[in-house]
């Protein structure tokens, strides 16, 4: 692997499986390498795609692909009765493969609060059982969270996949375990509630991504045109940095370190 940069990077969160890379990867992925991107967690979304993020994670990459499986609350209903049961298989197959990315979702209709929970209770319960880390989603749901976390078992760490909740809750999701992690559209000048939780993340429990291909930065912040991608990390997280006061470049080592321990595949 060579990289043009000394400084390292990770992306916690994409979908390269998705079809939006069909034509390109690796040449996104080099390009991304270049950048210094040394690593990037490939989060599936339900059982569909199972399949597709192992075949990638398999192959030899510029870069290192981590590969998380797990059932998104939008696949709910289309998965098939079996799931969790492939589920554990595909876990058990990647000993060090994170659950994800699964969570609670009530902004996209329709919302079977029912059907989700019980998804989510499982898969969480399934990581707690295999010693995993859990990569969360969730959308205008924190409060239904927090009542489902007290009555789960705990877990050493998870991620919360592009943070949306308050700056309020921050102490208490860490305490909980919870590491945040923020994608560049943190950085548009309309997301300030956003912006003033990225600033009440202690230093230690910050990380990074890009949801490639979606929710892209603004474009300044983008290698080309409004495309979501790995190599834009280092840009996104420089921005990032403007936006806390911080130094970025001691900042971007500190979330490489706190990347390399939640997803310790490599150092």
């Amino acid at each position: 692997m060579t990289s043009l940069t000394t400084q390292p990077y990770f992306d916690v969160h994409a979908h390269l499986a998705d079809e939006t890379f069909s034509a390109d990867l690796e040449e996104c992925l080099r390009v991304a390498s270049s950048c210094g991107v040394m690593a990037v967690a490939c989060c599936a979304s339900g059982d569909a795609d199972w399949a597709d993020v192992e075949a990638l994670a398999r192959r030899e990459w510029p870069l290192t692909i981590v590969p998380c499986f797990g059932l998104h609350p939008w696949a709910v209903a289309q998965a098939q009765e079996n799931w969790l049961d492939k589920l554990e298989a595909v876990l058990r197959r990647w000993p060090d493969a994170p659950v994800g990315e699964i969570g609670l979702d009530r902004w996209k209709e329709p919302v079977d609060r029912g059907a989700q929970e019980c998804a989510f209770r499982a898969q969480w319960t399934l990581a707690a059982t295999l010693g995993r880390v859990a990569v969360i989603h969730c959308v205008q749901a924190w409060g239904w969270l927090e009542e489902v976390l007290d009555d789960l078992p705990p877990l050493e760490r998870f991620v919360l996949h592009a943070y949306g909740g308050p700056a309020e809750m921050v102490e208490s999701l860490a305490r909980r375990g919870a590491w945040f992690s923020f994608a560049g559209n943190v950085l548009r000048e309309t997301h300030l509630r956003a912006q003033t939780a990225l600033q009440a993340v202690p230093q230690d429990r910050l990380l990074v991504e890009t949801d490639a291909p979606d929710i892209a930065p603004p474009r300044r912040f983008c290698r080309v045109a409004s495309r979501s991608e790995p190599a834009n990390i280092p840009a996104v997280l420089a921005g990032m940095a403007a936006v806390r006061g911080e130094d970025p470049g001691a900042l971007a080592k500190q979330v490489y370190k706190n990347s390399c321990r939640v997803f310790p595949v490599i150092s």
